[in-house]
């Protein structure tokens, strides 16, 4: 289960709106509530976010989702992943992915830059006015990281990652959308890689490309390989607890768990800027989005999960983990919109 911020839902409406789409239809039909991309601090689950940006390339017709000065006809990405398919090494994907939208489009460069041991993808939009919340520049972004991680099979560590632009009122999320160090207001916005990470070798088959881009974007709303965090580990272990009911395990039984006295385990969270209470609370919130969203649970059922002894209770912690009541992911979908 994933869930992202609702800013992302919310930016992702801007290059439709500028085309005429009715966006209210849009979201009905997404189960995104008007609500909640309207309340700070939501979150939506990954599920929307990718039906939401499916909907937006086909009603436009256009990769680029409005964003660009010219359209992307549907169809580039799957024949780029069918170009970079042969390449021998992420490197070689890279450099032959960069050529490929070089002669597809003028709205987007990107280039490979050598510096030492480093090397450094760096993407311009070449009409940045018609990208004013970053959207779709920060989904390039994961789009080539994921992308070649999935590829190879394993995450590709990222070094540094360096924006243009201001830090943003979403930056909590480049944890996950970016997991290394940021940057902003740099010269350009781009990706640092070692050198040597560039060589892992591409292992998926045709068969599986053809799967991924038939999900698209989907696999690239998580991110393949190992994340071995303390963090992580910790939330593993409490949903390990999901069952009939949601009993979160002790601090002290987590750290048993994990061989560590409980003030190492403490002190290491707090090292990645982590709590015990912030993950439980993390867990909470997306276990009750997935139930309600994406496996339909009425509200008692999700609050008798989580260990609420009555569903007003859990709609109150609902609310101030969110932002937003429960009934806010029960927006029902409706029929496809169209340009007005």
């Amino acid at each position: 289960m994933a869930t992202i911020t609702s800013h992302y839902a919310k930016a992702a409406l801007l290059g439709a709106k500028r085309h005429g789409v009715d966006t209210s239809q849009l979201l009905q039909y997404t189960g995104i509530s008007q609500e909640l991309i309207s309340t700070a601090n939501t979150r939506v689950h990954e599920d929307q976010l990718s039906r939401l940006i499916r909907l937006l390339w086909d009603i436009l017709q256009d990769e680029f989702m409005g964003f660009t000065a010219h359209r992307c006809k549907p169809g580039s990405f799957a024949m780029m992943c069918e170009l970079v398919s042969h390449c021998s090494n992420v490197e070689g994907l890279l450099k032959r992915g960069i050529e490929f939208y070089q002669l597809l489009t003028d709205d987007i460069h990107m280039a490979l830059e050598y510096r030492d041991t480093e090397v450094e993808l760096c993407v311009t939009m070449q009409h940045p006015a018609l990208d004013p919340e970053h959207f779709y520049l920060e989904f390039w972004l994961v789009i080539w990281h994921r992308f070649a991680s999935w590829i190879s099979g394993c995450q590709l560590p990222l070094k540094r990652a360096h924006f243009h632009y201001s830090p943003p009122a979403h930056l909590d999320e480049f944890q996950f959308l970016f997991p290394c160090e940021h940057a902003f207001n740099q010269p350009q916005t781009s990706l640092v890689f070692a050198h040597c990470a560039l060589q892992k070798p591409l292992i998926r088959t045709t068969r599986e490309i053809a799967h991924f881009l038939k999900n698209a974007p989907s696999d690239l709303l998580t991110m393949p390989g190992e994340d071995t965090s303390i963090g992580l580990q910790v939330k593993r272990l409490v949903l390990q607890a999901v069952n009939n009911r949601l009993d979160c395990p002790t601090l002290h039984d987590i750290a048993q768990s994990m061989h560590l006295s409980p003030q190492t385990l403490r002190r290491k969270l707090h090292t990645e800027g982590n709590s015990y209470q912030r993950i439980k609370d993390a867990v909470r919130r997306d276990v009750a989005i997935e139930k309600l969203h994406a496996q339909n649970l009425p509200i008692n059922d999700v609050a008798t999960l989580l260990g609420f002894s009555e569903p007003r209770s859990f709609s109150r912690a609902f609310k101030q983990w969110t932002g937003v009541s429960p009934s806010s992911y029960r927006a029902p979908s409706q029929g496809l919109p169209r340009r007005s």
